[in-house]
């Protein structure tokens, strides 16, 4: 693999943890010739600037040839002769907006957010047609759909056939005003608009449940409740009803309910929704400055003792306990395990110990849907016996990695750069040779000095 590939694919792996690619996605689209990488790379750049901004939410267009749907082209597609539903299928004056600013707005879609074809290399066929027009908890929102194809001598993504892009007109929640808010140019069409994650979904997208977030037992173990999405003339309106995020949405939509709400479930059972937030952001540049979640450490030393692994087998390791002992987010589980080898992981620290009892731990953090925290998996040789979810991680803590691990083998506690002593009971202070430690389980008080800053005292959660 090339330097510009190593490059590439180690954004893609650290910003993307949540959006299911496969492992060996962008050297293998690397390879598909000068043109194809031009692409490509635009639109993994583009995912990586989005994720920066609000992580979690996937890609703010889904290219044709990234699409859950089957293609649909214009030739297959009754949607662009369907007559117009919807509470506002009436107001003209409306629809006139949704088609005025649908033709404006669009090649910005296309070329920049969805990222499937260069300018002079597409032409839209017609006028867009108005699916569906409706008041909404986001505002009122139409559904448009319009037919595109190949134009020109210079060598085009889109199939023969050409394809149906739909999208979703509305008003942008950060200027007030009316735009092109998001397209899908697999041409099927599920959409989350606004604050309150409202959902517009096309009826063709071939989505029929969708879970808003990640649900946590008491021992930390995921799984996820699924509602049935009920279309009316094609189209299916309703509330993920998430909190707040900073990465983005953590809603999920499927074609089949899995049976078991913490069994893993497979890529091509998901349909990705396209945020509207984020293909707004991408298209005007906002928030591309905000840091991906994580504490991010570079430099920890998070070698404490027992056998020497290497990166890969760290991560390894790690991701396999996670997920067997289903701490992971069922829906993209499979893209965990995919992935899981190399720099997968947000921040790219860990640390492994030894523990007094024969076991070995590795401890990371990991985002599951809206929640980020540490975690320990606890291994007798090869095996992995057990996983203890840990403190959610926060950078502005004076101690970000606090882990208290089962049967009292102690205490994991870490902040890169910092130096650290323990006592107990009041009793003498205990220094520690680096900037993370296994403590005794008695420990309960930490000594966290950083650099130029006064000592701070972490009592220890009990």
């Amino acid at each position: 693999m090339t330097t510009e590939s190593e490059a590439l694919a180690q954004v893609l792996r650290a910003a993307v943890s949540d959006v299911d690619t496969p492992a060996d996605f962008a050297e293998t689209a690397l390879r598909k010739g000068k043109r194809r990488k031009q692409r490509v790379r635009a639109s993994m750049v583009g995912a990586a600037l989005a994720v920066t901004a609000m992580l979690g939410g996937l890609l703010s267009g889904v290219p044709s040839w990234r699409a859950d749907s089957e293609q649909l082209t214009p030739a297959s597609d009754v949607r662009l002769s369907r007559p117009t539903t919807g509470e506002l299928a009436g107001d003209a004056a409306f629809l006139a907006r949704a088609r005025t600013t649908w033709e404006r707005e669009l090649a910005a879609h296309v070329e920049v957010a969805a990222s499937i074809a260069p300018a002079g290399c597409w032409e839209a066929v017609g006028r867009p047609h108005v699916l569906w027009a409706s008041r909404t908890g986001a505002g009122p929102a139409a559904v448009l759909v319009q037919a595109l194809r190949a134009k020109g001598s210079c060598e085009s993504p889109l199939p023969k056939g050409g394809l149906t892009v739909i999208g979703v007109f509305g008003t942008d929640i950060s200027d007030g005003r009316e735009h092109l808010l998001g397209v899908d140019t697999g041409g099927g069409g599920v959409f989350l608009l606004g604050p309150n994650a409202v959902v517009i979904a096309a009826q063709e997208s071939q989505a029929r449940y969708f879970s808003p977030q990640v649900e946590f037992a008491p021992d930390g173990t995921a799984s996820r409740r699924w509602t049935e999405l009920v279309y009316q003339n094609g189209i299916a309106v309703s509330s993920a009803a998430a909190p707040d995020s900073p990465w983005g949405s953590a809603s999920v939509f499927v074609k089949h309910k899995p049976a078991d709400p913490g069994a893993s479930m497979s890529a091509q059972n998901r349909v990705r929704p396209v945020e509207t937030d984020l293909t707004r952001a991408r298209l005007t540049g906002r928030g591309g400055g905000l840091p991906l979640p994580g504490l991010q450490w570079a430099t920890l030393q998070g070698h404490l003792s027992g056998p020497v692994l290497s990166l890969a087998e760290r991560r390894q390791r790690f991701t396999d306990a996670l997920d067997h002992f289903r701490f992971t987010d069922p829906a993209f589980r499979e893209w965990y395990t995919a992935g899981r080898s190399g720099a997968t992981q947000l921040g790219g620290w860990d640390i492994t110990a030894a523990l007094p009892d024969g076991r070995t731990v590795i401890v990371s953090e990991r985002v599951i849907g809206n929640d980020i925290r540490s975690y320990a998996a606890l291994f007798r040789v090869d095996r992995a016996e057990r996983v203890v979810r840990g403190s959610k991680i926060d950078r502005g803590a004076a101690l970000p990695v606090v882990v208290r691990l089962p049967d009292a083998q102690g205490w994991i506690v870490a902040h890169q750069g910092a130096a650290l002593r323990w006592r107990s009971a009041g009793g003498a202070w205990n220094a520690v040779p680096g900037d993370a430690a296994l403590l005794p389980d008695l420990a309960d008080t930490v000594e966290v000095v950083l650099p130029g800053k006064a000592p701070v005292e972490v009592a220890l959660p009990r």
